[in-house]
């Protein structure tokens, strides 16, 4: 999460000191040429993949938690082992859900870098705001325990 939005602040500042073209570097590119726009595609692939993540964030991987963790519970040895196995269910779902925000925060971050579009920080952005939600609490790891257990 902090590298995210660390890699996000240092995009925004590197953009914002550019220094103007001095003689003998290139010159802008010309707007009537098809690459002078992709930066369009490229936000638009981070809009897109930012969508995927959240879709697999928020729906399919905590199914797919639940149901492992069902499962080791039911295979459990003990409650206490059960237990173990389902808090370590929880925090490899965790993991993985942030991945799915991140990457897509991250490629948006890189699209900003590298075109100096400042539109393209709404996807760092709400990749920040989607893993805030996914946050780790223990009464989220006790919630999700709870519901394991007793199903």
């Amino acid at each position: 999460m902090s590298g995210l939005l660390l890699f996000s602040v240092v995009a925004v500042m590197l953009n914002s000191n550019a220094a103007p073209p001095t003689a003998g570097s290139l010159p802008p590119p010309d707007p009537n040429r098809p690459e002078a726009d992709s930066w369009i595609i490229l936000a638009g692939t981070a809009g897109v993949l930012m969508l995927a993540g959240a879709i697999g964030a928020m729906v399919v991987l905590p199914r797919v938690a639940k149901a492992r963790a069902q499962a080791a519970w039911s295979a459990r040895s003990s409650d206490a082992a059960g237990l173990s196995a389902v808090i370590l269910e929880y925090g490899q779902s965790v993991i993985l859900r942030s991945a799915m925000f991140e990457g897509p925060g991250l490629f948006g971050a890189i699209v900003m870098l590298l075109h100096g579009k400042p539109v393209v920080l709404a996807v760092p952005v709400l990749a920040l705001v989607g893993l805030g939600f996914l946050f780790p609490t223990a009464s989220r790891a006790a919630g999700f325990a709870n519901t394991v257990m007793k199903q």
